[in-house]
């Protein structure tokens, strides 16, 4: 919110966090992104690209919806997650948010879709599978299917001691599935002295 009043900079309010992990903070109400101007909506999305180009990796957590600034960070994302939960009535909303994606031609590459707070394997492969069938058939859209985190009781007390789940609940169900997705998804692009240069896609991801 003080980036886009422009009261600081992105690198003014940055947070360290543990294992390397920086992380921008939000602001309080979604208005302050859905109420952008063009101006002020381009000089957001370019202050993004200058956080720090030494990292890694970059994920947006963009605001669900299928507003224009949503499509707009999407549009400039090597990588799109759609993630929904098991619940009847995140669904629609999940394809709502792919066709608006399709429609709006936002999409670098195929989506992505995650399956959170899933009761079983069985049930979240049965949504997913049914999903793929749905965007394929109906807006000619191919989605690949990331599986699934299942329900813990581990995030809500992860919540509640402001604690990273992966570090304070490292053995948890979620923590375990949660690692092993960032495994799947991530390869850190190769390095040495045969290695000449890396590519962008390999180095930052934004999801």
């Amino acid at each position: 919110g003080h980036v886009i009043a422009r009261q600081r900079t992105i690198d003014e309010i940055v947070v360290p966090g543990p294992t390397g992990v920086t992380l921008v903070p939000g602001p309080a109400s979604t208005r302050a992104i859905t109420s952008l101007d063009d101006f002020r909506r381009e000089t957001f999305l370019r202050s993004l690209s200058i956080v720090d180009p030494a990292a890694d990796l970059m994920i947006i957590d963009a605001p669900w919806g299928v507003g224009r600034e949503t499509l707009e960070l999407c549009r400039i994302a090597h990588e799109v997650i759609v993630v929904a939960s098991t619940e009847v009535m995140s669904l629609p909303d999940a394809y709502a948010m792919l066709k608006a994606l399709q429609k709006a031609d936002a999409l670098a590459r195929a989506p992505r879709l995650l399956l959170n707070m899933a009761t079983t394997e069985d049930e979240a492969e049965e949504i997913a599978s049914r999903m793929s069938v749905f965007a394929r058939h109906f807006i000619k859209l191919d989605i690949e299917s990331l599986g699934s985190i299942p329900y813990d009781h581990a995030v809500t007390r992860a919540e509640h001691a402001q604690e990273p789940l992966v570090l304070s609940q490292s053995q948890s169900p979620a923590a375990v599935a949660i690692r092993a997705l960032a495994t799947r998804m991530w390869k850190p692009a190769p390095t040495g002295p045969d290695f000449v240069e890396q590519s962008d896609l390999s180095r930052r991801l934004g999801a």
